[in-house]
């Protein structure tokens, strides 16, 4: 699953989308749940400028 998500200089996530979807529905799913979940720590001032970014993520599963 690939994902697309904007953080911003306070660490919270915009946009948050999955890209390139699984075959699996539960996988997509539970991706989505993932998403709506994350938070970053805000950025320290020095890089503050930098910010917000667009991050594309790939994130991989393993089922054992």
């Amino acid at each position: 699953v690939t994902i697309s998500f904007v953080i911003d200089s306070q660490g919270r996530v915009h946009k948050a989308e999955v890209i390139k979807a699984c075959r699996s529905r539960y996988i997509n799913k539970s991706t989505k749940v993932l998403l709506s979940k994350l938070r970053f720590k805000a950025v320290p001032s020095a890089i503050k400028a930098r910010f917000p970014k667009t991050v594309i993520l790939e994130v991989n599963y393993q089922l054992g």
